[in-house]
């Protein structure tokens, strides 16, 4: 009887993951980015990289789009006492080589761009140009 409970209680935790992954998933799922925004990542392609600067990764996910840097989650960025020089160079150099088509400004107070470091206020102001506000308030930059 104890290798049937034991599979019996193997096989609920599997459902019970399973049925958690699903619901996360449609969660996932139903986190539809806005008309504008919609439009303009769907007018990129897939070997194109669009950078979600504020934690909205799933958005990456959504359109299958890449971030162009591994810092495509930017809280550590802002974490006083792990943040430093170098994090913010590693970043900065990485969007220089991959050239994301658009970075999208989320207004994350978390990650506000206007706090961040120089080197990335340089990289947006000289080489990408407001493009779009989305419905949501969120600031769409194009490369020039």
């Amino acid at each position: 009887w104890r290798t049937f409970a034991f599979t019996t209680l193997l096989s609920l935790y599997t459902l019970i993951s399973f049925v958690y992954i699903l619901l996360l998933n449609f969660k996932a799922l139903n986190t539809r980015p806005d008309t504008t925004l919609r439009n303009l990542i769907s007018q990129t392609t897939k070997d194109s990289s669009v950078l979600m600067w504020g934690a909205e990764v799933e958005y990456n996910s959504y359109f299958q789009r890449k971030a162009g840097t591994m810092f495509s989650y930017q809280y550590p960025l802002y974490m006083p006492n792990y943040t430093n020089e170098s994090l913010w160079n590693t970043l900065c150099s990485e969007l220089t080589i991959s050239k994301p088509v658009l970075i999208i400004d989320t207004l994350n107070p978390k990650t506000a761009l206007d706090k961040a470091h120089p080197c990335l206020i340089s990289i947006i102001t000289k080489q990408y140009v407001t493009k779009a506000q989305g419905n949501n308030g969120w600031i769409v930059y194009t490369r020039k």
